[in-house]
């Protein structure tokens, strides 16, 4: 047997790592489309009801007063019953699972910043598993669908063990098979993963998404909440990456350092950049200020412009076919340009590019504006490694048409699109 590990994360699955709100969301909305009955009353209204229906039934499942199976249709017929439609029948209950479940299966994500967390946490030596109340297919296959099933170690669940949570036993069991001493158990629950973790001498933090709190008195014990599962890295002294571009001059040259990404390329809500796509943006950031060290404006637009689209393709909803990008032609006879070479660390779940000190030629009108271009690829890069596609594309178009008016142009470059706006 293993050495017990004490760099060990457990985690809550539904409303923890997986977004059920969202899915549910989605779902009611396709329901309250189907049934005329329903489309006086809100969807917040609707959510409410279904959530209180789901956790009875599944509650009377524990309980063993019906089934696994029986769940499906109890749940239904407590809905009908709470937003006051007739009894229904197999049939109906069919109906509204048809409608129901493909709207939430398709609908089903990871929680925000979820993905990021597991991964920077592996790539810090932890173990991650999951502690869940269900059954073992149903969660293993929502964590696949999710994102999150290659960044653990375990899934264990109340079928598995036998017990629920908030059961100490579901807790013991899971520090006998991954043979752990210690351990932080992340939850939603007050009452199961709170209660349980703390009666198991587990170190709880209450993920509360809504809370404006940093700790709740739970149990006798003060109980630290996290509203991002991102804050759950500083919570056990992981710093977040951050950069900060700083700029020299030595006689012509501006140097800039401390310029660059640090990214997770593990398929996030919006952005699914693998890393070879994170190093082409961050060259092409290079060779653009480059570009501008030399007044090569429309070489240098065209670079940005191509990251735009690079975004684009890898970002989810956009589409990267509703972006209008138009500029003059390229500067004629122009030479090759020579790109700096940055300082790459590839990992398992993440790369780091960045240029420690990319040394630019040009005169002091040239470098106040390399100045503001740095800074406005560098914020890009801050929304990229935030999974904020939309922003990063913003500040790109910002740069490019700060070139433009530089080169005196800007009636001439056009960057469009509602999927840059929305």
């Amino acid at each position: 047997m293993a050495p017990p590990c004490e760099k060990m994360v457990l985690f809550d699955l539904d409303n923890t790592l997986f977004d059920h709100y969202h899915s549910l969301r989605r779902a009611i909305s396709a329901v309250q489309e189907k049934y005329s009955g329903l489309a006086a009353t809100p969807v917040s209204v609707l959510i409410n009801h279904y959530n209180q229906c789901l956790q009875q039934a599944y509650d009377g499942y524990l309980e063993k007063v019906i089934t696994y199976d029986e769940t499906e249709s109890e749940k239904v017929k407590l809905f009908f019953q709470a937003v006051h439609l007739p009894e229904p029948t197999a049939k109906d209950i069919k109906e509204f699972r048809d409608t129901y479940k493909p709207v939430y299966r398709e609908n089903r994500r990871a929680t925000p910043g979820s993905i990021e967390t597991l991964a920077r946490l592996r790539e810090h030596g932890y173990r991650l598993a999951i502690i869940t109340n269900g059954q073992t297919k149903d969660q293993t296959d929502k964590a696949k669908a999710i994102g999150v099933y290659h960044l653990l170690d375990h899934i264990i669940t109340s079928e598995e063990t036998g017990y629920p949570k908030p059961d100490v036993r579901i807790f013991q069991y899971a520090m006998g098979k991954l043979s752990f001493g210690s351990a932080y158990m992340v939850g939603d629950s007050i009452e199961s993963d709170i209660r349980g973790a703390l009666e198991t001498q587990l170190t709880a933090v209450l993920y509360s998404p809504l809370s404006r709190d940093t700790v709740q008195h739970l149990f006798g014990q003060d109980v630290p909440i996290i509203n991002h599962m991102s804050h759950l890295l500083s919570h056990l002294g992981i710093s977040t990456p951050s950069f900060d571009p700083q700029f020299t001059t030595t006689g012509s040259d501006l140097v800039v350092h401390g310029f660059g990404i640090d990214i997770v390329t593990e398929p996030r809500h919006c952005l699914n950049a693998s890393q070879d796509v994170v190093l082409q943006l961050t060259k092409n950031m290079g060779l653009a200020l480059v570009a501008l060290s030399t007044k090569r404006y429309i070489t240098a637009i065209s670079l940005l412009g191509q990251m735009v689209k690079a975004i684009a393709k890898v970002s989810a909803p956009i589409r990267v076919e509703c972006l209008l990008i138009s500029f003059p032609a390229h500067e004629d006879k122009a030479p090759a340009l020579s790109g700096p070479e940055p300082r790459i660390v590839r990992r398992e779940h993440s790369i780091c590019v960045e240029y420690e000190n990319l040394v630019l030629e040009g005169t002091a009108e040239a470098q106040v504006m390399i100045r503001e271009v740095t800074l406005l690829l560098q914020s890009h890069c801050n929304h990229l490694m935030k999974d904020y596609s939309r922003a990063a594309m913003r500040q790109l178009r910002t740069a490019m048409l700060d070139i433009a008016k530089k080169a005196g142009i800007e009636d001439n470059v056009v960057i469009t699109g509602e999927e840059i706006d929305k």
